[in-house]
């Protein structure tokens, strides 16, 4: 076999050598530097998405919070105005049968069903009003959310910017 032919094997044997010697620094001074230096900057990019991820973070717990405030100010808007609407209601009511001298009980219990039917009024509008009030805190918190979430993407460049349609 040729590749034992002892006359060509110093030969064999300093071409393996240049060649792996070739290799070698070749590694060491380009391969390896630039290898490391790719990895330092993807760690570094790393840790930046790592804090920025954190802040979002922090970010969505805060408005969370806020979220969870307006909820109960919300409903304790909601339960005055019921209250407000009940006590102005109870005192039309009492003025109105002062005025008339109600003095029948026909008299009174038709007066009853037609306040009954008026309270079945009031109690969809306070639904209608409560609901009203709830969609247009949730609109602006969740503006608020956008415009917070907008500044938040913008600083990471075009690559990552979304577009929220309202």
């Amino acid at each position: 076999m040729p590749q034992f032919d002892f006359s060509t094997l110093p030969s064999q044997v300093f071409w393996l050598l240049v060649t792996f010697a070739a290799f070698y620094f070749f590694n060491k001074y380009i391969g390896l530097p630039n290898a490391l230096r790719q990895m330092r900057e993807r760690d570094k990019s790393y840790e930046e998405l790592k804090a920025k991820l954190k802040r979002a973070e922090e970010k969505i717990e805060q408005l969370t919070q806020k979220q969870s405030q307006i909820r109960i100010q919300a409903a304790a808007e909601y339960k005055k105005i019921e209250d407000e609407t009940l006590s102005d209601i109870q005192a039309e009511l009492h003025q109105f049968r002062r005025d008339l001298h109600i003095n029948t009980l026909e008299e009174v219990d038709k007066f009853d069903e037609d306040v009954n039917e008026k309270l079945k009024g009031l109690s969809s509008y306070k639904e209608e009003v409560a609901d009203e009030v709830l969609r247009l805190i949730l609109s602006k918190m969740f503006n608020d959310t956008m415009g917070d979430i907008d500044k938040l993407t913008s600083s990471n460049g075009p690559a990552t910017k979304r577009k929220y349609d309202a």
